[in-house]
């Protein structure tokens, strides 16, 4: 008997009730199908600050603040190396 049968836990995507198997695995969501709907969330929430694959910001605001911050960075270390 687990620890968590008698606690009601609530799924974070549909709010409903997360079934006891799922609980004992300690899982956030009720279903699979509510599990791939919080993956795409997270994986979008993500996406929209930077790139999934690289790490590297993804807006064209943010690329030019990245480029002229490589930039800086490649001539300061010109200056430390002469």
């Amino acid at each position: 008997m687990s620890n968590l049968d008698h606690i009601q836990v609530w799924c974070v995507m549909c709010r409903g009730e997360i079934p006891d198997d799922r609980k004992r695995r300690r899982s956030n969501t009720c279903s699979q199908d509510c599990a791939s709907k919080r993956n795409k969330y997270l994986r979008a929430r993500t996406d929209a600050r930077k790139c999934r694959f690289c790490g590297q910001p993804c807006t064209e605001e943010e690329k030019a603040s990245y480029r002229a911050w490589r930039k800086w960075l490649r001539e300061q270390a010109k200056v430390v190396v002469k």
